[in-house]
């Protein structure tokens, strides 16, 4: 009797992870834009994206977006919801405050994935290009360093 109960359970479980890897293998692809195109972007103000994605985010799963300025390679700026917009589990609304102080001038969408339910796991997804202005002032940062070993 309890060999039928392991393998009953065992068979559950592999058809449950089966399951979410063929919802999780459909959503593949994300479309993102700004919530008002041209908006006024800057240092302690708001930035929201509106994502919309090609299949139904499963349950307990959140999407995630970070944006980075394209002249600094470590500043990234992470957004994410795991709540959506409508019943549909299509559309949602990213918000974040930009730090201060932040890097002004152009911005790109780096990457949109999403975190798979019950697990640390994500899967990235294909997005359309997005860029933005940041509005700021420019602050000078070093670019060359001469490193020597210590006594």
């Amino acid at each position: 009797m309890n060999t039928r109960k392991v393998v009953l359970v065992s068979s559950l479980l592999v058809c449950s992870i089966f399951a979410v890897a063929i919802a999780i293998h459909a959503q593949q692809s994300a479309g993102v834009q700004m919530a008002q195109p041209g908006a006024d972007v800057a240092s302690g103000k708001s930035l929201v994206l509106e994502i919309t994605l090609n299949e139904p985010l499963p349950t307990d799963s959140s999407v995630i977006a970070r944006v980075r300025p394209d002249g600094a390679s470590q500043q990234v700026i992470q957004l994410e919801s795991s709540s959506p917009d409508d019943s549909s589990r299509k559309k949602f609304t990213l918000k974040t405050v930009m730090p201060t102080p932040v890097a002004p001038g152009k911005w790109h969408l780096e990457s949109v994935f999403i975190t798979l339910p019950g697990s640390i796991q994500w899967q990235t997804l294909d997005h359309n290009p997005l860029t933005f202005e940041v509005q700021g002032k420019p602050f000078e940062t070093p670019t060359k360093v001469e490193v020597t070993l210590g006594h």
